[in-house]
């Protein structure tokens, strides 16, 4: 609690009254920090743009509860964008490579859906309108007002559509993010909330590598240090759990990371 001290309540100074208040306000305190864990690992957004802006709103967003991924590279964070589920694209116009603008149209031409926020130059207003008509669902110009960055980021996410849960199958392993239930055929498995978004991101990405890295900033945030060792566990938690006499769901490509086989 930041070293806050709360003082007994044995009679030092303190009513039972009061006592019950800063109980209160340190359950109210706990439930908020759940919460916070809870969307951390329901939602992750991905930011292209130059790299003072990225790391501004990747903070902000992280402050949330959300995992962030930057990269300040139009080209990358194409590639990114159409082989990683996000829940959030915000995507900077003015761009090495491939620019804002291009990238919307080339995701929403390969369907990809995910709500994208486009961050327009300042006096380039056309840009904003342009990125709509290319599929983003909305802009905003330099300069950012941040506040009003984190609004409209809060309004797209409260649309309908904007979470694009199904239930995900791989054989005959199924995860249902919705009621977060895990099954192998008709066997129920108890997942670690951990473990449930680990092999959720698996199970997205069916046949894709995805390395240490990836997983690391899924999980465990941009803030995230020395975890590697961490994910070996986890992924050896999962197999034990899921995998049956036919072998194991979670291939190791050695030199690279894991991924998840295909149907």
């Amino acid at each position: 609690m930041h070293g806050t001290k709360i003082p007994l309540l044995n009679g030092q100074g303190i009513s039972r009254s009061k006592g019950q208040r800063v109980l209160f306000m340190t359950l109210v305190n706990v439930l908020q920090q759940g919460l916070k864990l809870v969307w951390r690992l329901a939602m992750k957004t991905l930011i292209i743009a130059e790299k003072e802006t990225a790391d501004t709103i990747g903070r902000l967003l992280f402050q949330e509860g959300q995992v962030v991924e930057e990269t300040y590279d139009g080209e990358e964070g194409e590639e990114l964008a159409l082989n990683v589920n996000y829940d959030l694209i915000i995507v900077e116009v003015k761009l090495p490579k491939i620019d804002g603008i291009a990238i919307c149209r080339d995701i929403r031409a390969k369907g990809i859906e995910t709500p994208v926020l486009v961050i327009a130059e300042k006096g380039h207003e056309n840009e904003g309108i342009k990125a709509l008509d290319e599929g983003a669902d909305e802009y905003v110009c330099k300069p950012v007002s941040y506040a009003d960055l984190m609004a409209r980021v809060r309004a797209i996410l409260r649309q309908p559509g904007s979470f694009r849960v199904h239930r995900l199958q791989t054989g005959d392993l199924a995860l249902d993010p919705t009621t977060k239930q895990a099954r192998r055929g008709s066997r129920q498995i108890k997942l670690t909330k951990k473990e449930f978004v680990l092999l959720e991101y698996l199970m997205r990405n069916p046949g894709k590598v995805i390395s240490r890295t990836m997983l690391e900033g899924h999980i465990w945030g941009i803030e995230s240090e020395n975890v590697s060792n961490v994910i070996t566990v986890y992924i050896e938690r999962l197999r034990r759990k899921i995998d049956d006499k036919n072998g194991s769901v979670i291939q190791t490509v050695r030199g690279f990371g894991y991924r998840m086989k295909p149907e």
